[in-house]
């Protein structure tokens, strides 16, 4: 399974996208699954949590514009 979040325009919401190559006969299970982790995730995750991490990734990245290599490895580690 892969998860990608995306935002846009400094939105301050994120939009999250999950992929996964099953069997078709599992869809029904990663179906189940998935339900799970959406419902985790919205009980589980408080505002001030996402706030911290936002803070946490902005100060990651502050000095990057000019190294492509370290802004890469930041990209990979921290947005991937």
């Amino acid at each position: 399974p892969s998860i990608y979040t995306m935002t846009q325009d400094g939105e301050p919401i994120s939009d999250w996208l999950f992929e996964s190559q099953v069997d078709p006969k599992d869809v029904g299970l990663m179906d189940k699954l998935l339900d799970k982790v959406f419902d985790d995730l919205a009980t589980n995750i408080t505002q001030k949590e996402v706030d911290t991490a936002a803070k946490q990734l902005a100060v990651a990245m502050q000095g990057l514009g000019d190294n492509p290599g370290s802004r890469a490895w930041v990209y990979s580690r921290y947005l991937a």
